[in-house]
Formats: C-alpha cells, sequence, structure tokens
C-alpha cells in the first residue's frame, strides 16, 4: 500500500493529542495532532495488538537533511532498522523524548494491516 499523509492534507481528519498524557488510539490511516509546551516531552507509542504498528511523527527541527519526519516500527521482525526507518523495535512500546519549544506535533499509524495503536504526550 502507498500513503501519503501529513498535517493539514485534504482528506485527513485528526484526533486532537492533549499534552497531559491522555491516551489517543488510532487505527491504520488515522493521525492526531497537538502542541508540546516548551519543555522536555514525551511521545509514547504503543502497539497493544501485537501486529507491525508503523508510526510516522512530524514536527521539530530538520535533521541535517531538511527531514523533520521520523519512522517508528513497533513489534518488528529486528531491532536494527531498514532504510527509511529511524527506529525498528521488537517491542511494543517507544518512547520518544523531545524539547522543541512549542512547537506542534503530527503522529499518523502507517501500518500495513488491522494494527491499532495508543500515543500520548507527556511533559516530562
Amino acid at each position: 500500500a502507498i500513503a501519503a499523509a501529513g498535517p493539514g492534507m485534504p482528506g485527513w481528519s485528526c484526533k486532537t493529542l492533549p499534552s497531559d498524557g491522555t491516551n489517543v488510539p488510532l487505527v491504520v490511516a488515522q493521525c492526531t495532532q497537538g502542541t508540546a509546551l516548551a519543555r522536555y516531552m514525551r511521545l509514547n507509542l504503543r502497539a497493544p495488538s501485537g501486529n507491525l504498528t508503523i508510526f510516522a511523527i512530524v514536527g521539530g527541527p530538520n535533521d541535517d537533511t531538511g527531514n523533520n519526519a521520523r519512522v517508528i516500527a513497533l513489534n518488528a521482525a529486528q531491532n536494527t532498522p531498514e532504510p527509511g526507518y529511524d527506529v525498528m523495535t521488537t517491542n511494543n512500546y517507544y518512547a520518544y523524548e523531545f524539547n522543541w519549544g512549542s512547537a506542534t506535533i503530527y503522529v499518523v499509524n502507517l501500518s500495513p494491516q488491522n494494527s491499532s495503536g495508543n500515543v500520548s504526550l507527556q511533559p516530562l
């Protein structure tokens, strides 16, 4: 499957991502968007279904290549990232810590199958 997703794309209506640690459930092709606080934050990604679950995160500063998107696979077959992935883990949980100031953060479930996931954003 091929999908394009990003903040503000027509046809995508995101759930609100609160910055208080509230879990936001996401099924395939659902997104959530919120604003990080001007402090260290943790984005918690969970894949309780046990299936391969792929999250894309957009937000924050650009890296050296001008990219500000990250792709993280949970319940993957390996822990070594393949090309196109920032993180691959055999675990069903990943914590992404950052300090971007007061910035918009966007997360989408881009899994290839019926994999549900949970996302939460909390201050540290």
